[in-house]
């Protein structure tokens, strides 16, 4: 927004930072390269990470509690789970207290989190499949109760990384997983039955986990692109390709939301239907690109004086319109001369004459706005259209106000 007195009565806007929902439904401005697809898209998996990392934090540490509850009262917990426990317990308490008080290093806690959990995963393993076969006291209920939890391993990597990230870490973490079955069939040891079939039932599904969840990876992020690139043809639907400024069907809808805000009661705007002054002449003496030059010189020059919440269009041919918000009419009066100014103090090399326009405003009154939303833009067109025509009958180069 420029710094001059023409902003100081400037209608405000309201500026707060978009909920994390509307943000996962890119209710946003579609990006237009691949630089800003790609921060988009780091936005839109980083707001959908934080939705439900706190519910998980939270269900994980309830069931964390359970589950050594039950195993204690059961006499079941192993030697290495009564220490693992309760470490396991204060290290989700403190990381669900934290993602509270602090949104900067949520990601950070987060990874922090799934290292620990797979760590934690892999040495109780480990510790099952190998130790306690070894001495002969593994259970057939730590063998069972273990290889339950294994695939949200998987699950956590193609959550929280990269879907190639997540490819590598799920299998080198199932090549863990099946090292003491290869170390058996090198006879350094010897599996019990259960541990075996246990162990072969692994090697056999937890592929099918990987192949499973890198195909919904595969077609969340197919989705992912495929709705980026709906939102940016439908962007591109409403912007006029020589000009690159909403067109007619951009601005229909702007006034739609426009009149929509004005019954709440939240806005006043007012449109400026302006014409560039003996266009015809410029296209019959110096050329269609010479017309398209001043075309695209005077677009760039109106979003420059235009206020960030103002948008301007192009209504056909030489005619362009513009919308303010405001809140008095003795703004928009100012705005829209400084605008006059702006085309007249253009100047082309390939075009030696002055280049002006002509102006009309209307404002958007209760009597308008009682309408139906169509006629209601009709009016004010054909309102701010008259005063045009009026502009131009009185010696151009002018504002007339409806």
């Amino acid at each position: 927004m420029k710094n001059s007195k023409l902003t100081r009565g400037y209608f405000p806007v309201n500026l707060s930072v978009k909920t994390i929902c509307k943000n996962i439904l890119n209710l946003g401005k579609p990006p237009l390269n691949h630089r800003d697809i790609t921060r988009q898209q780091s936005v839109y998996f980083s707001q959908s990470f934080l939705l439900f990392i706190r519910p998980v934090m939270f269900i994980s540490f309830i069931c964390l509690l359970a589950i050594w509850s039950t195993e204690t009262y059961l006499q079941q917990i192993s030697s290495f789970n009564k220490f693992c426990y309760p470490l396991l317990t204060l290290f989700l308490a403190t990381n669900l207290i934290y993602s509270y008080r602090s949104k900067t290093n949520i990601e950070v806690v987060t990874c922090l989190f799934f290292i620990l959990f797979m760590t934690y995963f892999v040495v109780d393993y480990y510790y099952i499949f190998i130790y306690l076969e070894v001495i002969g006291e593994s259970s057939h209920y730590n063998l069972s109760s273990l290889s339950q939890w294994l695939p949200i391993a998987y699950i956590g990597a193609f959550l929280f990384l990269k879907k190639y990230n997540a490819l590598k870490f799920s299998l080198v973490f199932a090549l863990c997983l099946f090292l003491p079955e290869l170390l058996c069939f090198d006879n350094v040891y010897n599996h019990s039955p259960i541990a075996h079939s246990l162990t072969l039932n692994l090697m056999l599904s937890h592929p099918v986990y990987i192949c499973l969840l890198w195909g919904v990876s595969h077609l969340k992020m197919m989705s992912y692109h495929d709705r980026n690139n709906a939102n940016l043809m439908y962007k591109l639907s409403k912007i006029d390709s020589l000009t690159k400024v909403s067109n007619r069907r951009g601005i229909n809808e702007s006034l739609r939301k426009m009149l929509s805000e004005y019954k709440r009661g939240s806005t006043q705007f007012s449109v400026v239907l302006f014409d560039i002054d003996h266009f015809k002449s410029i296209n019959d003496q110096f050329g269609h690109l010479a017309g398209d030059e001043v075309l695209i010189a005077i677009a760039d020059s109106i979003k420059s004086e235009l206020r960030l919440f103002d948008e301007l269009g192009r209504w056909g041919g030489e005619e362009f319109i513009a919308i303010l918000r405001h809140n008095n009419y003795h703004l928009v009066s100012e705005i829209t001369e400084r605008l006059r100014i702006a085309i007249s103090s253009l100047c082309f090399e390939s075009i030696p004459q002055k280049i002006t326009a002509s102006f009309g405003v209307v404002h958007c009154k209760a009597e308008i706005s009682e309408k139906n939303d169509q006629k209601a833009i009709e009016l004010l067109i054909a309102q701010a259209d008259k005063a045009l025509y009026k502009a131009k009958n009185t010696g151009r180069n002018k504002v007339v106000i409806a």
